[in-house]
């Protein structure tokens, strides 16, 4: 498996959120980096609205699903596990 699905998440402070995935894996992402990313990204500056996270099928997700970042990003950023290589930065 090149990535895994998200199973738990916890938002902890100053955008972080610790983050379980369903290989075992764990880890800390840091929120910030998406901070100056334009369009729907700019509603995670509200810190009371990053801290609303849901997971939908595996994905982490805001505002009922507005929002999301796929799971094979968050696990590369958290375990630094290369991208798959079907994923285009």
């Amino acid at each position: 498996m090149e990535y895994s699905y998200l199973k738990n998440v916890k938002y902890l402070k100053d955008y972080k959120i610790r983050c379980e995935f369903e290989d075992g894996s764990s880890g800390i992402f840091d929120l910030s980096v998406y901070l100056n990313r334009s369009g729907v990204f700019q509603k995670l500056i509200d810190e009371e609205f990053a801290k609303k996270i849901t997971l939908i099928n595996g994905v982490i997700t805001w505002g009922d699903g507005l929002i999301d970042i796929a799971p094979e990003t968050i696990y590369n950023q958290v375990t630094h596990k290369p991208l798959p290589d079907w994923v285009v930065e």
